[in-house]
């Protein structure tokens, strides 16, 4: 029974079930080039050409590959490294955000008397003051930064 449109059924290989090693192949190449010599009637010696450029050409193909193969190896450690640092890093920013998340209910804070409030107050910023100054040494040392004070 033929087919209706002459087109042959489309044979799906696998490579690696077909994998052969590098010699069977390399014997491959050259039935092939032995059997375009038969048909094309070249001499003996000609055919023997044929069959060592078409191994060699087989052979540089094999190593382009190999050579290929090598950075394309390292690109997909360093992507899959890469992936794992996002991950790492996405998990660690819930983290923090659910923190931030806790601390705003804890952040309430009462006093017995609003005297108490001021004095924190005062406390926070004279700390942040004293950042301020260290911070305003090393970035200007020659400027006399002791006649600055916090009122």
């Amino acid at each position: 029974m033929g087919y209706p449109t002459k087109i042959p059924p489309i044979l799906i290989t696998n490579l690696a079930k077909n994998a052969e090693p590098l010699s069977q192949r390399n014997n491959k190449a050259a039935d092939v080039a032995d059997g375009a010599a038969k048909s094309i009637n070249f001499s003996c010696k000609d055919h023997d050409d044929v069959a060592w450029i078409g191994k060699m050409r087989y052979d540089a193909l094999i190593m382009e590959i190999k050579r290929l193969k090598i950075p394309l190896r390292w690109y997909e450690e360093t992507l899959g490294k890469e992936k794992k640092k996002a991950k790492f890093h996405l998990r660690s920013v819930q983290r923090m955000k659910v923190r931030v998340w806790l601390a705003k209910g804890k952040g309430v804070r009462r006093f017995s008397t609003s005297n108490e409030s001021v004095q924190m107050r005062e406390a926070e910023a004279r700390k942040g003051f004293d950042l301020f100054h260290e911070f305003a040494r090393c970035v200007v040392p020659s400027y006399n930064w002791d006649e600055i004070a916090m009122e």
